[in-house]
């Protein structure tokens, strides 16, 4: 299985959504030490596929991240929420209660 690395236009990374905020899994940041692949088995095996949306129940700023992505609750140290790559929820199939976070929305600066 592949992921998105390199375009990280109109990301963010999933530590720097507030609590509340919608968005979709896009990938992995880039990792310097080359570890990439072992993250990835094990966000696809916890539900962390390109495309699925999610939600961020709790982020505090610091501690741990957690998530709901496809019916699962997932609980994340920061430095994981951190190489999390994130993109705005989709136009189709999201509801009028999921709202993007405020970076999603202000694309590159």
């Amino acid at each position: 299985m592949t992921t998105k690395t390199t375009d990280t236009r109109g990301t963010a990374n999933l530590a720097a959504l507030p609590s509340g905020a919608w968005a979709v899994y896009t990938g992995l940041a880039p990792n310097r030490r080359g570890g990439a692949s072992a993250l990835l088995e094990r966000m696809s095996a916890m539900g962390f596929v390109p495309g699925a949306e999610l939600l961020v129940e709790v982020n505090h700023g610091r501690g741990p991240v957690i998530v709901k992505i496809r019916g699962a609750r997932v609980a994340l140290g920061r430095g994981q929420a951190q190489q999390i790559l994130v993109g705005p929820p989709s136009a189709a199939g999201t509801s009028g209660r999921r709202r993007a976070a405020p970076a999603l929305l202000a694309g590159d600066r």
